[in-house]
């Protein structure tokens, strides 16, 4: 196994549940619940992504993460996983699962045997890192991707945008600016779901996780700033 690994450059996107450990605290069997309604949405095929498109991506699903990544770095496999990325996001929401994410540009080994799977890299410990420390539903890309994309974009069907630089919040208080994936954009359907749109709709939606009245300051505040996400998209404002 060791020594016949070979290095590639890929992009992947690291996926999990915002706050899944505080449903683990109060109900293991919530939090169970809350897995499968996250593998439903994860074998949702809903974008126009084509198979010959979709083969160029491995999804690797381990408890509340999914693990995304591209066979190469082309362009192609750039669009690919955005596309992919925004579709899971649009189905976890209808679903009521929260997401939060990270796409990077890195290095990546894999091997696998009939009896294990092992795979690292740089691109998988950026995209964590930057998916992480967001304090809100969101997907941040790294300045490669952002840089990339932009040389070669697609536009949604609405014709917006589809990363825009966003100020962040994230762990410890404050914002950090960084480029974004345009999800709302997409999910004008899911977004009906908790309309008129407030942190408590957001709450009641998300049933799983309590009600508002019930949640400590910092889930409180990861509604209150996915709510000005939303808005914020929603009014071009950046």
């Amino acid at each position: 196994m060791h020594g016949l690994e070979r290095e590639q450059k890929v992009f992947v996107a690291h996926c999990d549940i915002l706050g899944m450990s505080s449903v683990l605290r109060r109900s293991s069997w919530d939090a169970w619940m809350l897995l499968g309604d996250l593998a439903a949405a994860s074998a949702s095929e809903e974008l126009p992504i084509t198979d010959e498109s979709r083969a160029m991506l491995r999804e690797k699903f381990f408890s509340d993460t999914i693990v995304i990544r591209t066979r190469d770095d082309s362009i192609g496999s750039l669009h690919t996983i955005v596309a992919r990325t925004l579709e899971l996001f649009r189905c976890a929401l209808r679903h009521s699962v929260p997401l939060r994410a990270g796409i990077a540009y890195g290095s990546w080994f894999e091997s696998e045997t009939a009896t294990k799977e092992l795979f690292t890299g740089d691109a998988l410990l950026r995209a964590y890192g930057i998916g992480e420390t967001q304090q809100m539903m969101g997907v941040v890309v790294c300045d490669v991707v952002r840089e990339r994309f932009i040389e070669k974009p697609f536009q949604l069907s609405s014709g917006l945008p589809v990363i825009k630089d966003y100020p962040v919040p994230v762990k410890g208080g404050g914002c950090q600016n960084r480029a974004v994936l345009n999800w709302p954009a997409i999910c004008g359907n899911e977004l009906r779901l908790v309309e008129p749109l407030s942190e408590k709709a957001l709450s009641q939606h998300f049933y799983s996780f309590g009600r508002y009245e019930t949640l400590d300051s910092s889930a409180k505040a990861k509604y209150s700033n996915t709510v000005g996400f939303i808005q914020a998209m929603a009014n071009h404002s950046l």
